[in-house]
C-alpha cells in the first residue's frame, strides 16, 4: 500500500493504542471514559495496562479516503497490517458528548462476530483542541463496500449477503442494541466474501434513551422514526426500525438502486429527501417494485418470495413486522447454499 502524505507517531509521543478488550466490560469502559476526558489522555490504572498495545509504530496516510460532516476515514498500517482509522469530527457537538458517543460505538463493536467488522482497538493522539484525536481501528478490507464489490462481481449470491447482514443485526439485537444506519455504504465485504456490518455511530443500547437527535439517511429510515422526526420527537433506533432498514438494504442490493430513487429524481438532494420523508411517513409509500424483466429478477437473484419478505419488513405498523430472527428462519435464507470458504471458529 502506497499513499501520499504520511503521518507517523509512536506510543512514546502522547499516543495510546487501546485493545478492543477494554470496551467489553462496562466497569472498564467507564475507566477509559474517565481517562479520555483529560486534556492529555493517559491511562494510569494498573487494571488497564494489559489492554494497551505494546509500543509500536502506527502510520496514517493523508488525505482521508472517506469523509462526512461526522467523521473521516484514513488508511494506514498497524505493525505492518493494513488498517482503516475512523475519527469523529467535532461538528455541532461538545467534546464530552463526542467522547461518550465514540466509546459507545467502540463498546457496540467489542464483541466478535463473523458478520460484524472486526474492531482492533482505539488510537488516541494529541491533535489539539479543535480535533477529538480519537480513532477506531479496523482491518482494511480491499473489497470495499458491498455495492462496490457487487459492481465488480455482479453474479455473486446476493441472498447470502443479505443473510449475512441479518445475522449481524440478530447478534446486535440479542445483545440489546439497535443499529440505526443499515445501508449499503455501511456494509463491507471481508476476504472470505462475507458481508460485515459497520457504521455503528448511531447505534444505541435499548436499555437507555437516545443520546443524539440526528437521524440516519432518510431513504432507509422507517416511517415511525420519520414521523417522530417531523414532530421533533426523534426517539432513536429500534429493533423494528432495523428490520425495515435491512429490507431497504436488500432492495439496494437486488436493484442496484437506493430506495425511493424514483421520487423527484431531478430535484436537489435536499428537496428529494424532504419529498421522501413526507411520502413515506405520511403517504405510506413503499420502494418501487422492479418489473419482471429488470436485472433485479433476471440476473441479481430477486424472487417473488424475497420480495414478499421485503414487503413484510416494510409494514407501516412496526408492531406487525417480523423480527430479524423470524426472517432468518424463512426457507429462502435457511436453505440457501453457502459455498464460500469457512472462516476460523474464533472469528
Amino acid at each position: 500500500m502506497v499513499f501520499p502524505g504520511s503521518f507517523k507517531s509512536t506510543a512514546e509521543s502522547q499516543l495510546l493504542i487501546i485493545r478492543r478488550d477494554l470496551f467489553v466490560e462496562r466497569s472498564r469502559r467507564l475507566a477509559v471514559l474517565e481517562a479520555l476526558y483529560r486534556p492529555t489522555p493517559i491511562l494510569e490504572s494498573s487494571t488497564l495496562e494489559s489492554d494497551i498495545f505494546s509500543p509500536r509504530l502506527i502510520q496514517r496516510w493523508y488525505p482521508s479516503v472517506k469523509s462526512s460532516d461526522r467523521s473521516d476515514v484514513y488508511l494506514g498500517t498497524l505493525e505492518g497490517r493494513p488498517v482503516a482509522l475512523k475519527g469523529p469530527r467535532l461538528y455541532k457537538i461538545r467534546r464530552e458528548n463526542a467522547i461518550e458517543l465514540f466509546v459507545s460505538e467502540a463498546s457496540v463493536m467489542s464483541v466478535r462476530h463473523t458478520n460484524i467488522l472486526e474492531f482492533l482497538g482505539v488510537l488516541v493522539v494529541d491533535e489539539g483542541p479543535c480535533n477529538l484525536g480519537m480513532y477506531l481501528i479496523f482491518p482494511y478490507l480491499e473489497h470495499g463496500t458491498v455495492m462496490e464489490y457487487l459492481a465488480a462481481n455482479p453474479r455473486d449470491n446476493r441472498t447470502l449477503l443479505l443473510r449475512d447482514v441479518l445475522r449481524a443485526v440478530s447478534n446486535l439485537h440479542a445483545r440489546g442494541y439497535a443499529h440505526g444506519g443499515i445501508m449499503g455504504s455501511n456494509v463491507l465485504i471481508s476476504s472470505s466474501r462475507r458481508a460485515v456490518l459497520t457504521g455503528f455511530g448511531q447505534s444505541r443500547s435499548l436499555d437507555s434513551p437516545a443520546t443524539f437527535t440526528t437521524i440516519g439517511y432518510i431513504p432507509y429510515q422507517p416511517p415511525e422514526l420519520l414521523e417522530d422526526h417531523l414532530s421533533d420527537n426523534y426517539t432513536g433506533p429500534t429493533k423494528p426500525g432495523d428490520v425495515y432498514s435491512t429490507a431497504c438494504f436488500g432492495y439496494e442490493m437486488f436493484t442496484d438502486c437506493i430506495p425511493f430513487h424514483d421520487i423527484s429524481p431531478c430535484a436537489s438532494p435536499r428537496t428529494r429527501v424532504c419529498q421522501i420523508l413526507v411520502q413515506v411517513a405520511m403517504g405510506r409509500r413503499l420502494p418501487l417494485k422492479p418489473t419482471a424483466f429488470a436485472a433485479a429478477y433476471t440476473s441479481n437473484g430477486l424472487t417473488e418470495e424475497i420480495w414478499s419478505l421485503l414487503e413484510e419488513a416494510w409494514n407501516h405498523d412496526f408492531q406487525r413486522r417480523p423480527s430479524v430472527d423470524d426472517l432468518l428462519q424463512r426457507s429462502v435464507f435457511a436453505e440457501v447454499v453457502d459455498e464460500r470458504p469457512p472462516v476460523p471458529a474464533n472469528v
